[in-house]
Formats: structure tokens, C-alpha cells, sequence
């Protein structure tokens, strides 16, 4: 096989995994990502940090609220994956629609939402280091500073809206519950998505 023909089929695959619709190729991207990659470690959090939160939230508190804007995975170096086994539902925030798909897959009972978050209501460019990268931003000097110079993945960029953290709180059940867990990973955007939020301190 030569290389134009193994491109056009890499093409062909990647556009039916980033498609809108359920295909079957997307369907078996989505479950190798969440039940097959194999990553054995005693914690969820990318760097341990929920060890800590384990420690620091009594084992009794079974039923709070989390919001993780920047959620990427379900499970993988997710700081609320252990409390959602604990019990506790959240909202799960991602720009990317293919990880919220993830979320929707192995965490149903919480509320998956694909958006951008920012101090402001508007559309913005969304700089895509791969397919489930790790550093999918809406910040151009993160993007710059972190993506790879020849990374061909790096000019899937598109234009997704972005709301504030009140405005997609108010939209779902939990428009008038404190949140008990807040996590933040929005690439270098971190501070706007602070500032958006006033309503459920």
C-alpha cells in the first residue's frame, strides 16, 4: 500500500472518528479509550492530586457536587472519578465533543456538556493538539508554547461557541446547588474561567 492510499484511509478514519454522528468506527475509538488503554496506578488524577482530595473529604460525604472544566477523560488523570464511585454527580465540562462522547459513555449519570468555557459569551478558535489531546486549548500562547511545530494534528482547529460558568450551571438541575468541588484545567485559560463563575461559590 503507498502512501497516498494510506493517507486518504488515515482521513477516512479520522473524519469518521470526529464525526457528529455515532459511527462504528467512533463507537470502537470511544470504547478502547475508556475499557481498553491499560493505566495501572493507585490514583485517577494525572499527578495524584485526588490522593489528597481522598484524604481531605470524609469518606460520609457521598453525595456532593463536582464541576471539571477541562474533564478529558472519564477516568484517566481525572481528579472526580473517584468521587463519582463514591457516589457524588457533577457537571463535566470539554471543548472537545469527542471526550464529552467518552463522558457519556462511562459516566451517564453525570451531566456532560461540550462547550468552551470563558469569561465571556462568544465563539472562539479551538487549537486541537491531536485526536484526545491532551492540550486542546482556546488560548493562542498556550497553544503555541505547547503543541508540537510539525504536528500535523495542530491545524485541526475550529470555532466552538464559549458561555460562562454561571450561564451552563443555570441551564442544568443544578442551577441553584454550592458547588463542593471545583476543577479547573483549561490550558493557559484558567483565570477567565475563574472570573465567569460568582453565582455558585
Amino acid at each position: 500500500m503507498n502512501n497516498a492510499m494510506m493517507n486518504t484511509l488515515k482521513q477516512y478514519f479520522l473524519a469518521q472518528i470526529q464525526s457528529d454522528k455515532p459511527t462504528l468506527w467512533k463507537k470502537f475509538f470511544l470504547f478502547r479509550k475508556v475499557y481498553l488503554t491499560q493505566y495501572w496506578r493507585c490514583y485517577f488524577s494525572q499527578f495524584g492530586e485526588d490522593v489528597i482530595l481522598r484524604d481531605w473529604i470524609p469518606k460520609d460525604v457521598q453525595k456532593g457536587f463536582y464541576v471539571d472544566v477541562g474533564c478529558y477523560h472519564p477516568k484517566k488523570f481525572s481528579n472526580t472519578y473517584f468521587l463519582y464511585k463514591r457516589g457524588w454527580r457533577g457537571i463535566n465540562i470539554d471543548l472537545d465533543t469527542l471526550k464529552i462522547d467518552a463522558f457519556h459513555l462511562a459516566r451517564p449519570d453525570d451531566t456532560n456538556i461540550a462547550m468552551a468555557v470563558s469569561d465571556t459569551t462568544k465563539m472562539v478558535t479551538v487549537f486541537n493538539d491531536g485526536l484526545y489531546g491532551l492540550g486542546s486549548t482556546i488560548d493562542k500562547t498556550t497553544a503555541r508554547q505547547t503543541q508540537k511545530p510539525h504536528n500535523e494534528s495542530i491545524s485541526l482547529s475550529k470555532e466552538v461557541p464559549a458561555d460562562t460558568l454561571d450561564n451552563i450551571i443555570e441551564k442544568t438541575t443544578y442551577k441553584n446547588r454550592q458547588i463542593d468541588l471545583l476543577s479547573i484545567d483549561a490550558e493557559g485559560h484558567d483565570f477567565n474561567v475563574l472570573k465567569s463563575l460568582k453565582k455558585s461559590l
